[in-house]
């Protein structure tokens, strides 16, 4: 007996004071042995606190059958686990199992000798049937034992600061000891003065069956997890959920006397509604009703969730109860919104609006905690909980909620659904009317939003989504329309959604409904030029059966004072109707010309254009003003004198051409309005700022024919440019350039434009369809003009593409009227020398005396000495400036027989004439006397050569 005890206290002060050292970190050393060793002892220590304070024997088996055969774990930590295995088995009655495991024991660890004796022993209890000491209760003597209570008493002193890792342990380690642990902390929770800790011992005594300690858990528990403790206060909150949690699982017998201590407690404002808490978790539910409201007006539902869902299976009708309580202000509520959300995952079926309101609130409230939102998406957990309970609404069919909720605070989140939910599915048309009141309370909102994390939407007004709705469904038609009604007062900042983009499911071209016709027709009497100009885009995309009365309502607006952004507008939406209405053409290129025709008047853009609201439009749907491209300068003809400024008003109308296919479709409409000054001008506007559409240059070249006009002809020369043909001269535009050329009756810069046009490629047309030999020996005043500018070219392309009748053209040429003409044949260098010499002859016969000069000059350049009579012969020339010419040209020949011819210059009219004269004889006769004194020279040495050979021959 006294061996039996020995090894009993020494087993339970192991079992106590392991924890001491196994609560601190181990110690780093190098050998692996003594790091297996402190791990294996470790591993001990937590299969016997499994064994003896919780019970789980299967557990504590495994562990000690792992332990005993690892080698690497020391002898004697094998071996203690071997005799534990072997209390394991005997415990479970299972005794041959026992026995063997023991006498392996002793027979592989016949060194460990304190271990072998306690194997030994409890052999002989295993083979006699009796214990060596029946009557002892070495649990009892346990608690007796000074070392063993000073350990509690070490632990317990932890629980102070339970927010440390340290402190949690030590609970943990108390909760497992059980009674062990009992006397010590009876004794603690009469002297502590700590709340914290005394709430901790109590909570250790109530699950170890002292219901008696229940008031000194009450007492403290409102200081410790009622928020006053800041820090870990989580795990105090664990301690009492977990002992709730632990009541329905107690023994009837058990129950009864905890719902005996609840009774004991003296009642009091705090601790009363704890006690209503335990009494439900105990299973007592007798006047429900009035202990459900003491413990939703004070206690956390954390602590009662799970218990209330049992009570609400049991009893159904509590569920109404609670979605009364929610929503009733006289009802108090520790935390209302928890016992909302309780309501919606169990119960749904019983809330109302009213209920999902307040939820919405109490994210509000959050929402301020947390400041300013980054973006809203629907991946986002906290961000789907606000969008389920906009769903919830809407099934509910509570938008006047809904519409409380888009006016105020979290009016993004509502329309972010909405669009998620309708838009970008492309379910508009599907979307509940409720939603069309509900879009225009927030369309004072500005928002961006992401849906995902890849799709996002912008709008930057609120009203953009109704704007939306209300084109793609009928139902929201009169919402939509009163809101642009009363646009200038509750969204003086919305002026279109911008450019249309096709939604999910839409048509490839949205048309308006009738009653969105009807609905946008009605908003034309409304003065807001901003509205005026939604409207008339939305008419621009009328169907083609809809009423003309809608048609003429802008035809008026377009000829009334109106805002001249909406009169834009108007002409824009009567354009667009001509394409599917074509015999509105004519009607439509006079209303242009009329509204162009009044712009054109104002020498700048009107101030009031840029104070109009409807000048911030850039884009609505398909009407993009501010983007045209390039808009050519207004510039009128050349040689169309337009008395009137050329407006920059008018290029204010450049967009109604810039991007539409009606163009190119209304253009001969538009030249039909060409018999007119006006008509003329507003035709070139027109075809310069459409020139983008290839169609109209092609309309305008297929109908030159036709252009009978002298002034759109001189409007048309100067439309018409090598941009249109790069591909060729086509014979329609040769033509009418060919015509226009010869027509006396055009200005003559028009019909050089004309010329200068068709020399772009001038074989065939330049010689095919005109008669230059004709021309060129006429008195046409074209000539002269021409020989300026294209005289040079001219003459080229004759020398290499007229390969007969060359000499007729030259003829023609020099006989030509126009002394330029004449002029500039003689100059040009196509001509080879035979020819040019010929036509240089003749030309000193020319009755121009600058030609016959020019003439003489080019003469000049041939050396030959039978040319000399020609110059001889000019000196007599009637002009003064040619007879000085002859002088000096005569003056290099030095012939002997221009010295009579000079010699009557002498006495010329013209002092210049004269002056030359004399010098040209002193340098003719220099020249001769120097000529003559080298003849005698040469004379001289002849003579003397003819000499010396004669007196050779002699001697010879």
């Amino acid at each position: 007996m006294k061996r039996t005890r020995i090894f009993l206290f020494a087993l339970v002060f192991y079992f106590f004071t392991a924890p001491a050292w196994a609560d601190e970190e181990p110690k780093k050393t190098p050998s692996e042995s003594k790091a297996a060793a402190d791990s294996a002892e470790d591993r001990l220590l937590k299969a016997e606190l499994l064994e003896v304070s919780t019970g789980d024997l299967e557990k504590a088996m495994g562990i000690y059958r792992t332990i005993s055969g690892d080698e690497k774990v020391p002898e004697s930590t094998r071996a203690r686990a071997l005799l534990y295995l072997a209390r394991c088995h005997r415990k479970l009655g299972e005794i041959e199992a026992a026995k063997k495991l023991l006498e392996e024991l002793v027979k592989t660890h016949a060194r460990e000798r304190d271990i072998l004796r306690q194997a030994q022993s409890f052999l002989r209890e295993l083979s006699s049937g009796k214990p060596e000491n029946p009557d002892f209760d070495w649990l009892k003597e346990l608690e007796k034992s000074p070392e063993i209570q000073a350990r509690v008493f070490d632990l317990a002193m932890n629980l102070v600061n339970l927010e440390s890792d340290e402190g949690w342990r030590a609970y943990s380690q108390l909760l497992a000891l059980g009674t062990l642990a009992a006397p010590v902390l009876e004794r603690l929770v009469e002297t502590s003065r700590d709340a914290r800790q005394r709430f901790v011992l109590a909570m250790l005594l109530l699950r170890s069956g002292r219901y008696e300690r229940l008031a000194a858990a009450l007492e403290t528990i409102s200081a410790v997890i009622g928020g006053t403790i800041i820090g870990g206060a989580h795990r105090y909150q664990n301690i009492f959920s977990d002992f709730l949690k632990s009541i329905p699982g107690l023994p009837e017998e058990e129950r009864r006397r905890l719902l005996e201590a609840v009774g004991r407690i003296p009642s009091g404002k705090e601790v009363e509604p704890y006690q209503e808490l335990v009494r439900l978790w105990a299973g007592d539910t007798g006047d429900l009703p009035a202990r459900l409201k003491k413990v939703i007006a004070a206690v956390d539902l954390f602590y009662y969730q799970q218990r209330l869902r049992t009570i609400l299976d049991q009893e159904p009708a509590v569920k109404d109860l609670l979605a009364r309580w929610a929503v009733d202000p006289e009802v108090p509520k520790d935390s209302p919104g928890s016992l909302l959300r309780f309501l919606m995952e169990n119960a749904p079926e019983k809330l109302a609006a009213a209920h999902w309101l307040m939820e919405l609130e109490s994210l509000k409230g959050l929402h301020r905690y947390r400041g300013t939102p980054g973006p809203i998406r629907l991946d986002r957990p906290e961000d789907k909980e606000k969008y389920r309970l906009l769903q919830e609404l809407e099934k509910l069919g509570a938008f006047g909620a809904l519409k409380e909720i888009a006016a105020g605070e979290l009016g993004n989140y509502a329309v972010n659904w909405f669009w998620y939910r309708y838009g970008s599915a492309g379910k508009l048309k599907e979307a509940p009317a409720g939603w069309a009141a509900v879009l225009r309370a927030a369309g004072k909102i500005s928002l961006k939003v992401e849906l995902t994390s890849k799709a996002s939407v912008e709008f930057e007004c609120g009203l953009e989504p109704l704007h939306h709705l209300a084109e793609r469904n009928d139902a929201a038609i009169p919402e939509f329309a009163g809101a642009l009604r009363n646009r200038a007062r509750e969204f003086p900042e919305y002026f279109g959604y911008g450019e249309r983009q096709k939604l999910e499911g839409d048509p490839e071209r949205w048309q308006p409904s009738p009653r969105y016709v009807e609905a946008m027709a009605g908003l034309l009497e409304t003065p807001d030029p901003v509205v005026q100009s939604i409207a008339l885009e939305a008419l621009a995309e009328a169907p083609a059966e809809t009423a003309p009365e809608v048609f003429e309502r802008v035809e008026k607006l377009l000829a009334a004072p109106s805002d001249p952004h909406a009169r834009e507008f108007a002409l824009y939406a009567l354009l667009k109707r001509f394409l599917l209405k074509p015999e509105l053409g004519p009607k439509a290129a006079r209303l242009f010309l009329g509204e162009w025709s009044e712009r054109a008047k104002a020498s700048e853009i009107p101030e009031a254009y840029g104070s109009s609201p409807a000048d911030k439009i850039g884009i609505l749907g398909y009407a993009e003003r501010q983007h045209v491209a390039s808009t050519p300068p207004g510039l009128g003809p050349r040689a169309l004198q337009i008395k009137r400024p050329i407006s920059k008003f008018r290029e204010s109308l450049a967009w109604l051409i810039a991007r539409e296919k009606y163009p190119a479709l209304l253009y001969p409409h538009i030249l039909a309005l060409a018999g007119s000054e006006e008509g003329i001008a507003f035709h070139e506007w027109y075809f310069r700022t459409a020139a983008h559409h290839e169609a109209i240059a092609q309309q305008l070249i297929e109908r030159l024919d036709t252009v009978k006009d002298l002034k759109l002809q001189v409007s048309v020369v100067d439309l018409i440019d090598n941009s249109f043909y790069k591909k060729g001269l086509s014979p329609k535009i040769a033509d009418f350039l060919c015509r226009g050329f010869l027509n006396r009756d055009l200005p003559t810069e028009a019909r050089v434009t004309m010329l200068t046009n068709l020399f772009a490629e001038p074989q065939p047309y330049l010689f095919d369809r005109i008669d230059w030999a004709k021309l060129l020996d006429s008195d046409d005043p074209v000539l002269n003009e021409f020989a300026d500018r294209l005289g040079n070219d001219f003459w080229w392309e004759v020398q290499r593409h007229v390969e007969q009748g060359k000499s007729v053209l030259y003829q023609a040429a020099l006989k030509s009227p126009a002394a330029s003409i004449r002029s500039l044949l003689l100059k040009h260098p196509s001509l080879n020398e035979e020819e040019r010499e010929d036509w240089w002859k003749q030309a000193l016969k020319d009755p121009e005396p600058g030609i016959r000069q020019d003439a003489l000059n080019y003469l000049a350049r041939i050396t030959r000495a039978d040319i000399a009579p020609l110059f001889l012969r000019s000196l007599e020339d009637p002009d003064a400036g040619v007879r000085q010419t002859a002088v000096r040209i005569i003056m290099k020949f030095t012939l002997p027989e221009s010295v009579e011819a000079l010699g009557k210059l002498l006495n010329d009219p013209d002092i210049k004439v004269r002056n030359e004269a004399l010098m040209a004889l002193k340098e003719i006769r220099q020249a001769l006397e120097e000529k003559k004194e080298w003849d005698d020279l040469l004379k001289n040495l002849q003579s003397k050569g003819s000499a010396e050979k004669n007196g050779k021959n002699e001697k010879n």
